[in-house]
């Protein structure tokens, strides 16, 4: 399995629970190929990291231009800029994978006991500085 991480930064930081909200709308769930997403977003500096899973590297490149479309479909003030995309090789999944899922909308949190844990092997860059 493969982690595409995209990092975005500079983003209007009051607008993070809207950027979550469309994300859930129109995110990675139309990426063709794309098997979970997973948003880490840090509400006081603006910044977000966006890591979606595939099944192979292949999948990853054949999905860059639905990533490419999937931007339009957020302002730049909510989005921010993205800072870099790396591929990422996923060893370990330390976790119930069937817990492994988006919290639900009407919590909009993790539940405690679901949080996940994940290590990943060193990034293949494909900066897009």
């Amino acid at each position: 399995m493969y982690a595409r991480v995209a990092s975005f930064e500079g983003r209007d930081s009051s607008l993070t629970d809207q950027l979550i909200e469309r994300v859930r709308d129109v995110g990675p769930s139309s990426v063709p190929d794309a098997k979970g997403f997973l948003g880490l977003f840090d509400r006081e500096r603006g910044t977000s990291l966006g890591i979606t899973f595939f099944d192979s590297k292949e999948a990853i490149r054949n999905s860059e231009q639905a990533f490419e479309d999937m931007a339009k479909n957020f302002p730049t003030e909510m989005r921010g800029r993205r800072a870099s995309v790396d591929i990422h090789e996923v060893i370990i999944f330390d976790g119930d994978a069937g817990r492994f899922a988006t919290p639900s909308k009407r919590s909009k949190t993790w539940p405690r006991t679901s949080r996940p844990r994940c290590a990943v092997a060193g990034p293949r860059s494909t900066s897009t500085r």
